[in-house]
């Protein structure tokens, strides 16, 4: 696979059309080349970051890893502080958390106050898939992070049809969250209702509203929010 070089980019907001990533309990150590040589990879938790990773002659402070599907790509964003001796992040991905091939390079080009990466995985389907970055400095790779896991669709929450003809749409959901708003593209919720942590299909009723783009959010004060965009005709 080629290999592709992204600049860095600042993560200011919140990217709509994402979902996030549920990460299983595990370890989540890190280890350097030669510990990880006679160990499996292993998967982050829920406590695993903000963490340094520590190797020969360097360091660097990842406050945060998480992997969305967008359509026709898989998102990976993370977020560093302190770091010394790192040129670049090398994303990896793997299907069995066994045989990992490289996504692509990420430069560890830092502008005033630039703390957030992004690299976009073109990917042909939404199977289970997992990710790791690979610490690199002089064109070697210094350490590895654990895999975080990006689950096969049908385990992950759907709003479904993203075209609304009749006022009518589903949430599809393993997880439980709070409260749905729809949001017009001024920003402006347009309405509101409370979800009360039901998981499974929800039907939505909405009232008459204008033709145009809106974005129904899916919230929670535990988990991060869903948000997927809407057409109203």
């Amino acid at each position: 696979m080629k290999n592709v070089i992204l600049s860095t980019l600042l993560l200011a907001v919140t990217i709509a059309s994402a979902q996030s990533i549920v990460q299983p309990v595990s370890s989540g150590d890190y280890w350097s080349i030669s510990e990880y040589k006679n160990r499996l990879p292993e998967l982050a938790n829920n406590t695993t970051f903000p963490t340094t990773i520590n190797f020969n002659n360097g360091y660097v402070g990842i406050s945060s890893f998480k992997a969305n599907r967008v359509i026709g790509v898989n998102e990976i964003q993370w977020n560093i502080g302190a770091v010394k001796n790192v040129a670049d992040f090398y994303v990896e991905f793997s299907r069995d958390l066994r045989t990992f091939e490289r996504a692509g390079i990420v430069q560890l080009t830092r502008t005033e106050g630039g703390t957030g990466y992004v690299f976009r995985h073109t990917f042909i389907d939404n199977a289970l898939v997992y990710y790791r970055l690979a610490i690199a400095r002089d064109r070697a790779v210094v350490a590895y992070t654990p895999a975080i896991q990006l689950l096969d669709e049908e385990h992950t929450t759907k709003v479904f049809p993203t075209i609304v003809r009749s006022s009518t749409f589903y949430i599809q959901t393993p997880q439980a969250y709070e409260k749905l708003q729809v949001i017009n593209s001024a920003n402006v919720t347009v309405y509101e209702k409370g979800i009360n942590n039901q998981t499974g299909t929800i039907t939505i009723g909405l009232p008459s509203l204008p033709t145009g783009i809106y974005f129904a959010r899916l919230l929670s004060t535990n988990k991060p929010q869903y948000v997927e965009r809407l057409l109203i005709e």
